[in-house]
């Protein structure tokens, strides 16, 4: 995964687990 902060890849991670919860 990267690991910088970047604005984009904030973004994705947001939509993908809005899309696909963390279960566990």
């Amino acid at each position: 995964m990267m690991m910088y902060p970047n604005k984009t890849v904030l973004n994705i991670m947001k939509l993908w687990f809005r899309s696909n919860p963390p279960v566990g």
